[in-house]
């Protein structure tokens, strides 16, 4: 019996799963990028400046103007807290009155517009 070098080979069946099934990574897969982007440049500017640019001016003795600001650091934070006027406990608990007030009212409309959806 003669043999030859070469050896047969059996692979498996490739099997096709739900969560590959219908995915294509060619090279179109990259330009989803670009329905991302509007949405990444208004959060930028809607929600991520605002929130840095009100954390540098709050460590800043800038006024409405804006003129003469200079870095202060913690102490705004601080004089507003050791404030007694300002830090109350009736401020504290009529801030957390109105939360929970609030909160009462807004949580079950919340639930009826779940159930509508």
């Amino acid at each position: 019996m003669t043999t030859t070098g070469a050896e047969t080979v059996v692979r498996p069946a490739r099997v096709r799963t739900a969560a590959g099934a219908g995915v294509r990574r060619g090279p179109g897969f990259q330009h989803g990028g670009w329905f991302v982007a509007p949405f990444l440049v208004l959060f930028a500017l809607f929600v991520i400046w605002p929130l840095v640019r009100g954390l540098h001016l709050s460590l800043t003795d800038a006024n409405i103007s804006g003129e003469g600001t200079s870095f202060v650091g913690l102490d705004n934070y601080r004089e507003a807290l050791d404030d007694p006027e300002r830090v109350t406990p009736r401020t504290a608990g009529g801030t957390v009155l109105a939360d929970g007030r609030l909160t009462t009212v807004l949580e079950p409309l919340s639930w009826n517009v779940i159930r509508l959806a």
